[in-house]
């Protein structure tokens, strides 16, 4: 499907569009490749081998984190204990469960990254490749501040933790030793003594840097196929723009460039299905959906704003569908539940902040 009007389907494809496709995912692949998240494609019988062998080794990384801690919680009496080991424990927990959401989902994946080399393939002009490699700048920035803010930051903590000294009594005896990044129950494994302090300590930086991979993979290919698509929505907008040129068109070539803005604008809408199972980072997403409702909604002002009454009454009157379209917006959700939206951030916030207050109170 091509997005430009096109005599020859030949002349107007992008002979470049390998290097454009692989610069707008060149940092997604390195981001879930190492993970086994990324969806391949004719890696015969070695390639699949060796990607279940890296799930399997994520896979239990992130459960040797998860399931001593959860034991800590449940058998540890102090309650402020309890509540310290709680934000780890949902960390590494939501970490895994966005793991298999990527797994299950490979072939949806797979299906947009498809998809997204088509309509590089198809970038007519010079104009709309210019178009579709800004939005593509864009959304390997926010990929790359994603990686930098989530891998710097909680490594950073990881690391620094794990590097301060704690003072354990044990009968008459002090024993210095180091923090773990999460907690760890004590009856599986005592962590006091060395060298099992330093295996759990290693196994979960493994494992930190593994579920930062998870989150830092997610919402980069959200930044990605968002910014894609309203990449692909900005061409629209242009073609509307077009639709009407002062000579003046034929009825059926107006009415062809009708049906290719129609078919364009139910194509790209098919990209959000690809953002049920990313969630987790609040901001991002929040702020992802809110660009793309706003440019969906465009596409219908757009259409309004075009100089209709120059038109054929029966190609005016088509516009209606295009109008008619727009006005169902496109929400992103969490779970089916919650618009993710600016507001809707600013909700979370305060109500996250509320209840800090509240657990400070109980603390204290």
């Amino acid at each position: 499907m091509s997005y430009s009007f096109r005599v020859s389907s030949v002349d107007m494809r992008n002979i470049a569009y390998q290097q454009d496709n692989e610069y707008s995912i060149q940092l997604n692949r390195w981001f879930l490749k190492p993970i086994g998240a990324w969806p391949g494609i004719n890696t015969g019988i070695a390639g699949k081998m060796l990607s279940y062998g890296i799930q399997f080794v994520c896979h239990s990384l992130i459960a040797f984190t998860v399931v001593p801690c959860a034991l800590y919680i449940i058998f540890e009496p102090d309650v402020h204990l309890k509540l310290k080991a709680f934000g780890p424990m949902i960390h590494w927990l939501m970490g895994g469960a966005n793991y298999c959401s990527l797994l299950m989902r490979s072939c949806k994946i797979r299906k947009c990254v498809d998809h997204m080399r088509d309509d590089w393939r198809y970038v007519g002009t010079r104009r709309d490749r210019e178009v579709m490699l800004q939005n593509a700048k864009f959304g390997r920035f926010v990929s790359a501040f994603c990686a930098v803010f989530m891998q710097g930051g909680v490594c950073s903590y990881s690391i620094i933790t794990t590097l301060t000294p704690a003072n354990i009594q044990i009968g008459n005896v002090t024993i210095i030793t180091h923090q773990l990044p999460c907690p760890f129950y004590t009856e599986l494994v005592d962590t006091r003594y060395s060298p099992a302090n330093e295996i759990v300590i290693v196994l979960q930086l493994l494992s930190t840097i593994i579920v930062n991979s998870v989150t830092v993979g997610a919402c980069s290919l959200a930044a990605v196929f968002a910014m894609h698509a309203c990449g692909q929505l900005s061409i629209l907008m242009i073609r509307l723009d077009e639709l009407v040129d002062e000579t003046g068109s034929e009825y059926k070539i107006t009415r062809r460039k009708l049906a290719i803005i129609v078919e364009q604008h139910l194509r790209v809408l098919r990209y959000f299905t690809i953002f049920i199972a990313m969630s987790c980072n609040i901001f991002i997403f929040c702020y992802i959906a809110e660009i793309l409702t706003d440019q969906c909604q465009k596409i219908g002002e757009m259409a309004y704003m075009t100089e209709w009454y120059r038109l054929h009454h029966k190609i005016a009157i088509d516009l209606i569908l295009i109008i008619s379209r727009s006005n169902a917006v496109i929400k992103i959700t969490a779970g089916k539940m919650v618009q993710l939206s600016i507001a809707t951030f600013g909700d979370v916030m305060k109500t996250s902040f509320a209840y800090l207050n509240i657990l400070r109170t109980v603390a204290t």
